[in-house]
């Protein structure tokens, strides 16, 4: 996928957002990729396609963090044990994936983030 400097500097943009978002307030890892890509979607495919998979990336995070939660509420607690390391583990890859996200994107490649449900399509 052909894209200019403009739109690979745009993208890479919006993955370094939902790092600078997440320092910022809880949700922002979301919310700023979000309103990043809403507001140049219909001019790129290509800043489509990389806002898209941010926000998937985001989503599917949240649904993984949601999901430990109530493990360990359902298991009284007994299961933060467990998931207490694999967060961390979790938040330092997604720290990690984003910085390849905005390296490969400001190269005008497609990143695809791993374990990245496609939420939005």
């Amino acid at each position: 996928m052909q894209s200019t400097k403009d739109e690979r500097s745009y993208a890479a943009l919006i993955h370094i957002s939902s790092i600078v978002g997440a320092l910022i307030f809880n949700v922002g890892n979301l919310l700023f990729p979000l309103l990043l890509w809403f507001i140049k979607k219909d001019e790129s495919a290509f800043i489509d396609e990389m806002g898209k998979e941010v926000v998937n990336f985001q989503l599917s995070l949240m649904i993984y963090y949601f999901v430990g939660l109530i493990v360990g509420i359902l298991t009284l607690g007994i299961g933060f044990i467990l998931l207490i390391p694999l967060w961390i583990a979790l938040s330092i890859l997604t720290l990690i994936f984003a910085l390849i996200g905005t390296v490969k994107t400001l190269n005008g490649e497609i990143y695809r983030y791993p374990l990245n449900l496609r939420i939005i399509k």
